[in-house]
């Protein structure tokens, strides 16, 4: 809490700060995290949980950790969640409020927000704004992906921990968030395309959330929206 987090480099997960394994009800509020990068996932903030050794095994998660009051400005995921990334979190409940999410960088999905495996996740109260996917990531198609909030669909191991007729992909609860001018870029081979770079001919792609996969549909609420 109340730090300055800026100009690191995390070789994999989480440039800014890293909170990788199970450590249950931890608070990371009113800090500003700017100017960082990972060369992996998470540039500005990583909630994850520890990989097992059998891959066959359901990670036990991150543990419940609650996020807001936060800046998280001008940071760079090499992959998915510039600003903030859930991988393999768990089922667990996950607050995100009260933070700006403002002008990071993803290079596949999830310019501010991206989550993977995190089905309890409430994002509220919260500004993401000109935010940004380049589609440039070893894992992305070249296509655009969502720009502000990412999701996709969850993992066999986790689904089947989960009741019937929950959803398949990590829904997170959606309210009285501000979306806006956030950017999907498209990879031509050689150049980022829907972003607004000088001598682009085309307009720029606003793509605020969506599910990357196609595996559902978010439900936003009392949200502002540019392009959903």
């Amino acid at each position: 809490s109340y730090n300055d987090i800026c100009g690191n480099f995390s070789a994999e997960y989480g440039g800014g700060i890293s909170h990788y394994g199970y450590s249950p009800n931890g608070e990371i509020h009113h800090n500003r995290i700017y100017f960082n990068q990972s060369y992996d996932e998470g540039g500005g903030i990583m909630i994850a949980g520890e990989l097992p050794v059998d891959p066959g095994i359901l990670s036990p998660g991150a543990g419940p950790v609650n996020i807001h009051g936060n800046l998280v400005q001008a940071n760079l995921g090499n992959d998915d969640g510039g600003g903030l990334r859930f991988l393999m979190a768990g089922n667990f409940p996950y607050e995100v409020f009260n933070n700006m999410f403002v002008n990071n960088i993803s290079t596949h999905e999830g310019g501010a927000i991206s989550l993977f495996d995190a089905p309890d996740v409430r994002v509220y109260n919260n500004t993401i704004m000109k935010n940004i996917t380049t589609a440039t990531a070893m894992t992305s198609n070249g296509l655009p992906a969502p720009a502000g909030l990412s999701t996709v669909q969850n993992s066999a191991l986790l689904q089947a921990t989960l009741p019937g007729g929950a959803p398949v992909f990590s829904n997170p609860i959606l309210f009285n968030n501000i979306f806006w001018d956030n950017r999907a870029g498209t990879w031509a081979g050689d150049f980022v395309s829907g972003i607004g770079l000088t001598g682009d001919p085309l307009p720029t792609y606003q793509w605020d959330l969506g599910v990357a996969d196609n595996s559902g549909l978010l439900d936003p609420v009392n949200c502002l929206l540019e392009v959903a």
